[in-house]
């Protein structure tokens, strides 16, 4: 992941301290279409980061993503 984050400097990533093995990764996007474009590539199996799934316990069909817009 710390690889990944390099590359992308719309991306932040926080590991929870409350419970281990909990990751959360915010994107940036100046748009809501931009928004959903980095969710549909974040969750795809073609996704650069589709290897993330084997890290889930319960595989990628547990990786959750929202977009949020301000309130």
């Amino acid at each position: 992941m710390k690889e990944a984050k390099g590359q992308y400097s719309n991306m932040n990533i926080y590991e929870g301290t409350d419970q281990h093995g909990l990751f959360v990764e915010l994107w940036q996007s100046e748009s809501g279409e931009g928004a959903q474009q980095i969710k549909e590539e974040r969750c795809s199996e073609h996704s650069s980061f589709a290897a993330v799934g084997e890290w889930i316990s319960g595989g990628a069909s547990k990786l959750h993503a929202w977009v949020f817009k301000p309130f």
